[in-house]
């Protein structure tokens, strides 16, 4: 597990990143819900993150804070540990927060995306299969 920042409204905050096993789970609540495009998509406007939490789910929404937020996030100015209780009259701050355990999660999903002009991973007919033939239908 490691450990990273979250700046929002002037604030900060740390996180704690999720054990494999949780963020197993969260990835395929990700992928599920629509959630995935948050993980690749750079210069996201905030707007538009809580747009996407909000259209989700609400089970699939505490699920995903149970397993990134809670006991895993807390402010740095007087070590709380993070709720929803703390963001009264700004709650959508609070789906920042976990719009980044997200992101600092499940962000080595977003590796897996294919550059540019870069050689696709997939077999072709000229490339031998685990079997040993070329690809083409037996």
């Amino acid at each position: 597990m490691r450990q990273y920042p979250i700046e929002i409204d002037d604030r900060t905050y740390t996180g704690t990143t999720a054990s494999a096993k949780e963020q197993f789970e969260a990835l395929h609540i990700a992928g599920r819900t629509g959630l995935a495009g948050l993980l690749v998509e750079e210069g996201v406007k905030p707007h538009s993150i809580v747009v996407m939490l909000i259209s989700i789910p609400y089970q699939d929404l505490e699920r995903l804070r149970s397993l990134l937020v809670k006991d895993k996030v807390i402010r740095d100015s007087d070590e709380v540990p993070v709720a929803e209780n703390l963001f009264r009259d700004e709650i959508h701050n609070y789906y920042l927060i976990i719009a980044h355990a997200i992101r600092e999660n499940l962000g080595g999903f977003s590796k897996l995306r294919r550059q540019t002009g870069a050689p696709t991973a997939e077999p072709t007919p000229s490339t031998p299969t685990s079997a040993g033939t070329s690809g083409a239908p037996v």
